[in-house]
């Protein structure tokens, strides 16, 4: 007997946003929301309220967290090396990387974002 879930598909103008899965953050999980918020999601999201509401959407808020502090730390490594970059397109590539990808423009982005990754995990960054 096979697990998978019945998928069908559906045309884009009758999708609909996900369900809320959590009432709200801890306050702790807020607060580092606001700093993620304050550094790229405001690339991603046009308010702090629909950037913590993605947040609330997903099945473990804490570990999407985690993954937005490492592509946040990225984010602002390579600013500093690429200062009058467009902020978006910089971004972008690096949630790409987040995902498995492999960035096309940047491709540092893949050492930046081992780097950090490991520096987070062995608690070397800086909140």
């Amino acid at each position: 007997m096979s697990n998978r879930r019945n998928v069908q598909s559906i045309p884009i103008s009758q999708a609909r946003p996900g369900k809320t899965r959590h009432g709200s953050l801890s306050a702790q999980q807020e607060d580092l929301a606001r700093q993620l918020y304050d550094i790229c999601g405001y690339l991603v999201q046009p308010t702090f309220e629909q950037w913590e509401r993605a947040f609330l959407k997903d099945g473990k808020p804490a570990r999407d967290l985690l993954l937005w502090y490492i592509i946040s730390e990225t984010f602002v490594r390579l600013c500093r090396k690429y200062p009058n970059e467009a902020h978006r397109n910089l971004l972008g590539e690096i949630v790409l990387r987040s995902s498995g990808g492999m960035p096309t423009k940047y491709p540092e982005i893949v050492e930046v974002y081992a780097t950090v990754s490991r520096e987070i995990v062995d608690g070397e960054c800086d909140e």
